[in-house]
C-alpha cells in the first residue's frame, strides 16, 4: 500500500513546517510527515523551508547567522492561525515518537552551507526516541553519505528533480535505502518498473493532482509526498 506523507505537514490548512501543520497531519491520518531542517548559529536544528527568515523589524536574515532564540521569535502565523513560531526538530520528535508515523527529514545544505549539520543531525537522531522511523533526504547527496558514515543505521534517500539514467543504480551505488524523485520523472518509460526490478523503494514528491495520485498509487510506488494528505488518503481508499 502506498504511504501518504504530508509535505511540510498539512500545509493547506495550517502554516507550513509548524507544529499546527504537523498536528493536523497526524489527526488527518497521514502515514508520515516531511519537513526541512536548518542549523542555527548556536547549533540548534530548526524546522523551516527557506534559509532566510523575516525578523520583527521587517529585515531578512540567514538562519545560520541567527541564534535559536532569534529564530524562535519569528512569527509564521496568519489571520486564521494566529501567532505560530518556528519549531525545533526536538519538538517534532516529541509529537511523533508516540505515534507510528514516519518522519522524512530533508537536510538543507546548499547553496547555503552549514558546517557541522551532519553531526547535529546524527546527535538528534540518536536522541529522538524514533530513530527507526526517520528517513533523511537531501538534494546534497554528499550530506546523505556523510550521515550514513556517522550512523550506519540511518535511512537515506536522495532527492532529485531532473530525470536520471537508471536512477535505481545510482541509489544502490551510494548505499541509499530509497529514491525521492520529482513525480513527473516517473512517467518516463520503464522508470517505475526499473525501480521495482532493482528492489529500490521510490517515494515521489510533490503530488497534488488527484489524477496523478491515482496513477502513482495504482502503479504501487512506496509513498507519495503531498500538500493535501486528506485528498490523497481518499484516493488511496479507492484501491481498498
Amino acid at each position: 500500500m502506498t504511504a501518504i506523507w504530508a509535505h511540510r505537514g498539512s500545509r493547506l490548512r495550517a502554516p507550513e513546517n509548524t507544529m499546527p501543520a504537523f498536528e493536523l497531519a497526524v489527526a488527518e491520518g497521514a502515514d508520515g510527515i516531511e519537513l526541512d531542517v536548518h542549523l542555527t548559529a548556536d547549533g540548534r536544528l530548526v524546522v523551516c523551508h527557506d534559509p532566510t527568515v523575516t525578523l520583527l523589524d521587517g529585515s531578512t536574515a540567514l538562519i545560520r547567522d541567527l541564534t535559536f532564540d532569534a529564530v524562535r521569535g519569528v512569527d509564521l502565523g496568519n489571520e486564521t492561525s494566529g501567532a505560530v513560531g518556528i519549531p525545533e526538530l526536538h519538538d517534532v520528535f516529541e509529537l511523533l515518537a508516540p505515534t507510528s508515523l514516519v518522519l522524512n527529514i530533508e537536510v538543507k545544505n546548499g547553496p547555503i552551507l552549514y558546517a557541522g549539520i551532519e553531526e547535529a543531525v546524527i546527535a538528534a537522531h540518536r536522541a529522538s526516541g524514533m530513530a527507526e522511523r526517520i528517513v533523511y533526504s537531501s538534494f546534497n547527496h554528499l550530506t546523505l553519505v556523510a550521515l550514513r558514515e556517522r550512523e550506519p543505521s540511518a535511512a537515506i534517500a536522495p532527492l532529485y528533480e531532473e530525470a536520471l539514467v537508471d536512477p535505481w543504480a545510482y541509489v544502490l551505488h551510494m548505499g541509499a535505502n530509497a529514491a525521492h524523485p520529482y513525480y513527473p520523472t516517473l512517467g518516463l518509460p520503464g522508470m517505475i518498473e526499473g525501480f521495482a526490478a532493482a528492489g529500490v523503494a521510490v517515494r515521489a514528491w510533490t503530488v497534488n493532482d488527484e489524477a496523478d495520485m491515482r496513477a502513482l498509487i495504482g502503479a504501487g510506488i512506496d509513498a507519495i509526498v503531498t500538500d493535501d494528505p486528506t485528498a490523497a488518503l481518499k484516493v488511496r481508499a479507492e484501491f481498498d
